[in-house]
């Protein structure tokens, strides 16, 4: 069974990039990079739209991943899966943890699409938009600390692309706030529950840059209210 482990997440990110498809890193593991101490059974992407035929086809061409055995039993089926559901996913050997995709305007609508300008082996040094960061950074993200997330990358094999605090805070609402309705407002309501201690907690990076506005969403939620929302929405 494979390991899931920041060379596994680096080597697969190199996978997409390498076949024109670049990526950010999402779900339980950018959680756990965030310092949300989670058990990890998939390693999420998500990729341009216009981006996904690559790559799926990369993912399907890369090592040690397979086709899923049992749609009844996979984690992703209707009857069992607890997250919003990816385009694809592939397994991790004969294992039930899994690789997903998503496309952007699924999860990050609200954001700028990702391009062909994120950083590759031959360019470390580009510049980032302001809500991505990469997985690596010390500045902007957690070390480990006891009972806590893996926080940043330690081993830098290959630069992976996540969101920074503010973003992935503004994501989770987001989405609670389009889905919950509906069955898949449950698992951003639960993500946006792991992630409400990060708003008191002056010692993770990029606490400041979280908006007076999303606070005050997250705080709204923590106190058993409802989020009303005016006719111009978020």
């Amino acid at each position: 069974m494979a390991d899931i482990s920041e060379s596994l997440v680096a080597s697969l990110a190199e996978t997409l990039d390498a076949a024109g498809a670049p990526c950010i890193l999402w779900g339980q593991f950018l959680l756990n990079v965030h310092g949300i101490p989670l058990t990890i059974g998939s390693i999420d992407f998500i990729v341009p739209e216009s981006r996904l035929a690559e790559a799926i086809q990369a993912l399907e061409n890369a090592r040690n991943l397979a086709h899923c055995p049992d749609k009844n039993a996979c984690p992703w089926s209707p009857q069992r899966r607890k997250a919003i559901e990816p385009v694809f996913h592939m397994h991790l050997g004969d294992s039930a943890r899994t690789v997903t995709l998503y496309p952007h305007c699924q999860i990050l609508w609200f954001l700028p699409q990702i391009n062909s300008t994120l950083p590759s082996s031959g360019q470390p040094q580009l510049e980032l938009p302001q809500h991505l960061t990469l997985a690596s950074s010390s500045a902007d993200l957690p070390p480990q600390r006891p009972g806590r997330g893996s926080g940043f990358f330690t081993t830098v094999e290959y630069p992976v692309v996540v969101l920074r605090l503010h973003a992935l805070l503004e994501a989770y609402m987001r989405l609670y706030l389009r889905d919950r309705k509906r069955r898949d407002g449950a698992y951003a309501r639960h993500s946006v529950k792991l992630l409400t201690p990060c708003l008191d907690d002056e010692e993770l990076p990029g606490s400041r840059e979280i908006s007076d506005r999303i606070k005050r969403y997250y705080k709204t939620l923590a106190n058993g209210d409802e989020i009303i929302l005016g006719r111009s929405g978020m």
